[in-house]
């Protein structure tokens, strides 16, 4: 006798469709009570032809919605002893990283770091580059650009990195490449693409980082309109992406009790049995 094992998932390259266990948001960020979506990474639709996006991931919608729309970050990370996903907050603490099998499949998951092992006190290069006389010194510039690979600071790893790319053009990226890979692709573009609209005089000193990153893409006017809001209600970096991006209401959920009731007392009113397209619009009411 033959058995065929019917797969369980219909999305577009999931790596384990057959695997229902793959599929529960808590064996990945832990999130057993909330539904779960698939992750794609890089993220899908981001730019014209990301065809090398893939999932990568089940996690949670607020996980989800966290790394597309908020101040999280994940990355596959290519490392000595295999593919890493990783999830990590604003201040690059990390969530959750699992390692993946060669399909793209979880392994094991790798317990997650205490913010005593993710925060280092690495002394950072000096930024006075271009250095000797206004010349660059690429020598210097590679240095600095190993020492990035422990940082913290987003705004000394986004300030550095460009400072390669104004003198080096694209050339720049095979010396940033391994750092990408150590810290994650989309972290070091996002710290140059904050560093890039922020220069030293337009920071504003009491607003961590990651509060520029979530106004970055707005006019001068709506960033001093939302790090207002920020400091008289205190919003932390991710509370400011809620305010002014904010996710859509959660559907009720029901359980069959509920579901029942919800009938009974629907019928009742209107006085006789109800189809199940008039109960469906009970039910989104």
């Amino acid at each position: 006798m033959t058995v065929t094992h019917e797969a369980v998932c219909t999305v577009k390259d999931c790596p384990a469709p057959a695997n229902p266990d793959w599929h529960r948001p808590e064996r990945w960020c832990g999130h057993a009570t909330m539904a779960g979506s698939h992750q794609h990474w890089p993220k899908k639709g981001s730019g014209a032809g990301r065809t090398e996006s893939k999932v990568v991931a089940f996690i949670c919608s607020d996980c989800h919605w966290a790394i597309d729309n908020g101040p999280w970050g994940n990355a596959v990370l290519a490392l000595p002893h295999g593919r890493v996903f990783r999830i990590w907050d604003e201040n690059n603490n990390t969530i959750f990283e699992r390692q993946l099998d060669a399909a793209g499949g979880e392994v094991e998951p790798k317990p997650k770091e205490s913010s005593e092992t993710t925060q280092r006190d690495t002394p950072m290069p000096s930024l006075d580059l271009p250095a000797s006389g206004g010349q660059f010194v690429l020598d210097d510039w590679v240095r600095g650009v190993e020492a990035l690979t422990t940082a913290n600071d987003n705004w000394v790893i986004g300030d550095h990195a460009l400072i390669g790319e104004q003198w080096l053009g694209s050339e720049a990226y095979q010396y940033l490449d391994p750092l990408s890979l150590t810290i994650g692709e989309k972290r070091l573009t996002q710290c140059m693409w904050v560093s890039g609209n922020w220069d030293e005089a337009t920071r504003v000193a009491d607003m961590s980082w990651s509060h520029h990153r979530t106004v970055t893409a707005l006019s001068t006017d709506e960033r001093h309109y939302w790090f207002r809001r920020a400091r008289e209600e205190g919003l932390s970096a991710r509370g400011l992406a809620r305010a002014i991006h904010p996710p859509p209401p959660r559907p009720k959920r029901y359980s069959l009790q509920d579901l029942g009731q919800l009938l009974a007392d629907a019928e009742s009113t209107r006085g006789g049995p109800l189809s199940a397209r008039e109960f469906l619009e009970v039910v989104a009411e």
